[in-house]
């Protein structure tokens, strides 16, 4: 039709592209690390996409040509097809540089994204959005597609019920707002605040209410270049801010308070908004936001964790060009049904989705063993899923209480999967057949604890503090009391095992300060009952050793120690360890 096109010019609004502009460039430097409310680009997004589908449904409401099948189909030509080529794309790459665990989560998180709901399995497995593994993770981004997608498939079906009327709908809207808010504010886990649809349903919802109360009348703009200054300062602010409980709700009023008051003739509004750099950006923002994640995230696994000056315009840079071409060669064909017409769409799509689904769940039942990882000690023909989870887990098994009667030395290990590690040590060492082990995760409400304490004749604590064990209803002056340090062997093991230099096995990578601040207080605490493991792979400076002489990994998750790593202790620690079991011994045959 004629009248279609101009139609769709007419309400073509610059200043929206512009706000993604704002939007999609603060989450990039956040995920470079260079913003730490970037994160809150998302939050716009999610007030955008409120109000542009809240505006297209009201639209179309009132002309009598709502379908619920035109809408869902419209949702899957806009996200479908850019998502689909993003997870095939990080499946590949993953497959040939990604070690087995984390090859395994790739494929979790490609099944939960093709599904949308890798919110869901963010929330349920790494819970916490700014823990340091997630930086690794190619698909961790599409988490907000989810919130929008589950929001998507629950809407029209609201709309074809309750909108009759402009009113009722944004009653409807501002209702179940309100329910979300309440939600978002009382105290739930923080992941399930972070990541699910019931705690960011407000968000979406006051994008679509702003359209609905000013979308045929815009607030004044006077006060909207103060607006614009407060949000792109609270996005782009070098230094941290209160927490998302704060700065997300306040990030969603700004978002939609520019909205809702068009630039008009505000100078400033349309310099920082409509000028060309912005909306080609805002253009591209949704290739820009799904290229972003998987370039940094396979840069930091297998070239450096740091981002700097140099690699972050460099990364920019690749990111924008491959957004300009994937906006022109997927987004534009595949949106537009005279280009890519509904049976080719799902001709494409469907194959495309099966079987990047189905390669995700080959490597996550595989464990994301797809070839020998000698590193890792790893072969392909014994896949099987979590083969060094296992073996630190295996410890818990020793909770059955000391025999009755044993010649063994009585140790009990108390903490947690840090804890587990040093049992590990233990028995990997040559006093391995001398000991009888027990373990205990959780001392101030385990019952046994007490009564295991008393019967055994050595006690390793991990990295407790002299107050953290008084509260167990201790004393801090028992000499049978040892305390294990701290460890860490970076953010990714992946840096070293892509490492294509000639001297593999002299790899060190910088550990944060706080290890070392922590190692320096027990030491303080406890003197000659503090045993040491970071000085066992010390290198210069702050950095540490990650391989063994062997060639193998000590960590394969930099925080947790493979069998490898746990003998490498055992071997450097023996006397340490023998001087702790066998007080005496050791001092009679230092006497000789």
């Amino acid at each position: 039709m004629p009248g279609k096109p101009h139609t769709e010019k007419k309400e073509y609004r610059k200043d929206i592209d512009g706000l993604r502009a704002i939007a999609v460039l603060s989450v990039i430097l956040f995920h470079f690390g260079w913003l730490p409310a970037g994160y809150l680009g998302v939050d716009i997004f999610f007030v955008i996409s409120g109000y542009l589908i809240t505006g297209i449904i009201h639209k179309e409401t009132q002309e009598n040509s709502f379908s619920i099948i035109k809408f869902y189909l419209r949702r899957v030509r806009r996200i479908l097809p850019m998502c689909t080529f993003t997870v095939a794309f990080s499946l590949i790459i993953g497959f040939f540089v990604m070690l087995p665990d984390d090859l395994e989560n790739l494929g979790q998180s490609a099944v939960a994204t093709n599904l949308f709901s890798n919110n869901i399995l963010q929330s349920i497995t790494t819970g916490n959005y700014w823990d340091v593994t997630n930086e690794h993770k190619p698909l961790l981004h599409t988490w907000s597609l989810a919130v929008e997608e589950q929001y998507y498939l629950f809407i029209p079906i609201l709309a074809s019920l309750f909108f009759r009327t402009r009113k009722a709908f944004a009653v409807v809207l501002t209702v179940l707002s309100v329910f979300s808010l309440v939600l978002f504010y009382s105290p739930v886990p923080e992941h399930i605040r972070f990541y699910q649809l019931p705690c960011r349903f407000f968000e979406i919802a006051i994008g679509g209410i702003a359209k609905l109360c000013f979308g045929e009348r815009s607030l004044s703009t006077h006060f909207l270049p103060i607006g614009i200054a407060a949000l792109i300062a609270i996005v782009f602010s070098p230094v941290a801010l209160p927490g998302p409980i704060v700065t997300i709700p306040l990030t969603v009023a700004l978002a939609a308070f520019v909205l809702v008051a068009q630039p008009g003739n505000s100078k400033f509004a349309r310099k920082v908004l409509e000028n060309r750099i912005s909306i080609l950006v805002g253009l591209t923002s949704y290739s820009l936001y799904m290229w972003h994640q998987p370039l940094i995230a396979f840069y930091r696994y297998t070239v450096s964790p740091e981002i700097n000056a140099i690699s972050g315009i460099a990364l920019l840079s690749l990111t924008l060009i491959l957004s300009i071409a994937s906006y022109h060669v997927i987004e534009k064909p595949f949106r537009s049904p005279n280009t890519i017409p509904t049976w080719l769409l799902f001709l494409v799509l469907i194959p495309a989705i099966s079987s990047t689904t189905a390669f995700g769940y080959y490597l996550n039942s595989r464990g994301g063993i797809v070839r020998d990882v000698p590193e890792l000690d790893i072969r392909i023909t014994d896949a099987t899923k979590g083969v060094h989870s296992r073996y630190n887990h295996k410890i818990r098994e020793l909770n059955q209480g000391f025999t009755e009667v044993s010649q063994l030395e009585r140790v009990l290990i108390v903490g947690n999967s840090f804890a587990r590690d040093w049992a590990n040590i233990l028995l990997e060492s040559s006093e391995a057949q001398s000991i009888e082990i027990q373990y205990v995760e959780h001392p101030m409400s385990d019952p046994t604890f007490l009564s295991k304490f008393q019967r055994a004749d050595i006690v390793f604590f991990s990295t407790a503090s002299r107050r953290d064990i008084a509260n167990m209803g201790v004393s801090t002056e028992d000499p049978r009391i040892y305390v294990i340090g701290t460890k860490n062997f970076g953010t990714t093991a992946g840096i070293f095992y892509n490492y294509r230099g000639d001297n593999y096995i002299s790899q060190t990578t910088e550990i944060d300060d706080e290890h070392w601040e922590v190692d320096a207080k027990l030491r303080s605490d406890w003197g000659s009952q503090f045993v040491d493991l970071l000085s066992e792979v010390k290198a210069d400076g702050e950095r540490v050793h990650v391989i063994t002489p062997e060639g193998k990994l000590i960590s394969q998750d930099c925080r947790h120690l493979t069998k490898a790593g746990a003998t490498f202790f055992a071997r450097r620690l023996e006397s340490r360890i023998r001087s702790i079991l066998h007080p005496k011994r050791e001092s009679d045959s230092n006497n000789e």
